[in-house]
């Protein structure tokens, strides 16, 4: 795959919830690189990650989001990030429908 993508590229990488940004083989250090989207009520239920961490960029919507059981209200513009060994969760809020785009790095 050539260094630039374009939406018609990644169809083939979409499942309905998370559209795949980057396939995993192509970058080192990078699981997961994916446009999320939640509909009202949806949710990713609590797990933890070990040996790598995950960031979440709100785009739009609004969610509750759990940090090891702490939680809190995310919008546009705000960053989460889980290291290894720490667990959290997400769900979408509101009738707007909670979009963020979801990183998982490799230690």
């Amino acid at each position: 795959m050539d260094s630039i993508t374009t939406p018609s590229d990644r169809k083939h990488m979409c499942d309905g919830r998370a559209c795949h940004l980057i396939a995993e083989e192509e970058v080192s250090h990078i699981r997961f690189f994916s446009h999320v989207t939640l509909s009202k009520g949806q949710e990713i239920k609590y797990h933890e990650h070990h040996g790598e961490y995950e960031i979440y960029y709100i785009l739009s919507g609004k969610g509750a989001y759990s940090d090891n059981g702490v939680e809190t209200i995310v919008k546009a513009g705000d960053v989460t990030y889980t290291k290894s060994g720490k667990g959290h969760s997400v769900k979408s809020l509101g009738d707007e429908p909670l979009e963020f785009i979801a990183v998982i790095v490799v230690e």
